[in-house]
């Protein structure tokens, strides 16, 4: 596999800090050129929300020397809306935050995707 895209269903501000992170994914596969992220929920500031942004590896200064090319959409949707979007789809699905925590949503409002 020399390409990977990954979903966080369920993401918020919180797993926007910090992105690089997730290059460990591409170390732990030796031949992965290419690494696509995408960062979906409905609790996402639209602020932050665009796409194709570069992930860069926090403990790497000046040009990057990561070997795999890894970007990021920021996405303020639900993902049972965004899943029917024409984006690329995923090989990997991570879910978190599925909102029964949230008790305002939990609680008549909230819809399991």
């Amino acid at each position: 596999m020399n390409a990977l895209t990954v979903h966080f269903v369920g993401a918020a501000r919180h797993e926007s800090f910090m992105i690089g992170r997730y290059l460990e994914l591409s170390r732990r596969m030796p031949g992965l050129q290419r690494l696509h992220l995408v960062l979906v929920g409905p609790s996402m500031p639209k602020r932050l929300c665009n796409v194709n942004v570069p992930v860069r590896d926090p403990r790497e200064s000046g040009a990057s020397t990561h070997r795999c090319e890894a970007t990021c959409d920021f996405v303020a949707l639900p993902y049972e809306e965004y899943r029917h979007s024409p984006a690329m789809p995923p090989d990997l699905v991570f879910a978190q935050h599925s909102g029964c925590e949230d008790e305002k949503h939990y609680n008549g409002g909230w819809r399991p995707a």
